[in-house]
């Protein structure tokens, strides 16, 4: 019953990821609600999406790519050696000025700390 239960939810999960990706919708492909989604569960004992997962670290890659490119704040601190990357919300929003989010931010470095912590658990740090 279980595993029925668990291959339904795998499923459905594959709708939401593209090309190795998470996505949050065919509309917006890269959206902070993704990183924000990954820290509202149990990550480390998440069998689909643990934190070291090639999907997971995938994710976090490309939106890091995107929102160092999308934000010139994210290009000022890069060119000024200063470390971090700030997220928004998607390429297309425009509330506020369409700037970076810091609860997003803020979620992207919880996801950063628990990532490395598991990473240290098994000895891959």
């Amino acid at each position: 019953r279980y595993r029925g239960a668990a291959a339904e939810v795998a499923a459905r999960l594959a709708v939401f990821s593209e090309d190795g990706l998470l996505i949050e919708s065919e509309e917006r492909r890269i959206d902070g609600a993704v990183i924000v989604a990954l820290n509202v569960r149990d990550l480390e004992e998440d069998p689909l999406l643990p934190p070291l997962s090639p999907v997971v670290l995938r994710t976090v890659a490309a939106y890091n790519t995107f929102f160092c490119q999308h934000f010139p704040i994210n290009h000022r601190d890069t060119a000024a050696g200063i470390p971090g990357i700030l997220y928004g919300r998607y390429a297309e929003d425009t509330y506020a000025g369409g700037n970076p989010w810091v609860l997003i931010t803020a979620s992207l470095a919880e996801l950063v700390y628990r990532t490395a912590e598991a990473a240290g658990a098994v000895g891959a740090l």
